[in-house]
């Protein structure tokens, strides 16, 4: 299926998935943070690809994650569980943030607050369709002055880069001194070095490397800690998953925090 008929019919299954979630998944064990559906599962997602599977990909492969209700996924709760509750980014203090390719419901969240001066860029991509407030934006050539935000946001966008380590070097150009980067990619603990290509064309052979068709890389955990490292950032390794579990969230997956001292 074509990704301008994807496009069409997403509204469609959407909403049947909300009325599915309505009748038939109502319960007590998870909460979804953003909508506060309150559900006994939630919405199997994620690639089937052998090599997530094979080894452990955390980030991408088959799990249960999304909310039923607002179709908000593991992976954009965790991160606003995280600037929630412990960056406490809504506390009504003054901030700068910077959101690459931008979760749906976190960016809801983050425009009600006047407090924060909020900017939203993504590389546009064909038969996508995007909000106003998202502007075109390329990852390798940030136009935008150094040291200008407090925050970066940057989740699953690297792998869809050739050259990642420039993506890294321009958030790092940007955030200010003393402020902080999520960035987080699929990867593997499982792996010694990082699963990449970036000659190879062909969406098949991505996809039977890597996981997915418009993927460079899978990343080997200590690869990618050091290349940010190599970058400049001090990284924080956290867990948050685990003691939120009733938001639905994987417990493998660690936020990758990254300072700018």
């Amino acid at each position: 299926m074509n990704v301008i008929l994807k496009e069409k019919i997403r509204p469609f299954y959407n909403f049947f998935l909300k009325v599915s979630g309505q009748l038939f998944h109502r319960g007590k064990k998870y909460i979804c943070p953003f909508c506060g559906f309150l559900s006994n599962d939630l919405i199997l997602i994620g690639g089937k690809a052998d090599v997530l599977k094979k080894y452990e990909a955390i980030g991408a492969g088959r799990r249960r994650g999304s909310c039923w209700n607002c179709q908000a996924s593991d992976k954009e709760k965790l991160l606003y569980i995280y600037l929630r509750d412990y960056a406490k980014i809504f506390d009504g203090s003054q901030k700068s943030i910077l959101h690459i390719a931008p979760e749906f419901h976190l960016s809801n969240q983050i425009l009600r607050c006047k407090n924060i001066t909020y900017t939203c860029g993504d590389l546009f991509a064909e038969g996508y369709t995007y909000p106003n407030y998202v502007q075109y934006m390329d990852l390798l050539d940030l136009q935008l002055t150094d040291n200008i935000y407090d925050i970066v946001i940057c989740a699953h966008v690297l792998e869809h880069i050739p050259d990642d380590k420039k993506a890294m070097s321009e958030i790092f150009r940007v955030l200010k001194p003393n402020g902080f980067a999520i960035i987080q990619v699929p990867l593997s603990k499982l792996l010694n070095k990082t699963l990449e290509d970036i000659t190879i064309q062909d969406p098949k052979i991505r996809y039977k490397l890597f996981g997915q068709k418009d993927h460079y890389r899978l990343y080997a955990q200590c690869d990618y800690i050091k290349n940010l490292k190599d970058i400049g950032f001090e990284v924080e390794v956290r867990n948050i998953s685990v003691e939120n579990m009733k938001y639905g969230l994987n417990p493998m997956e660690d936020l990758y925090i990254c300072h700018k001292k």
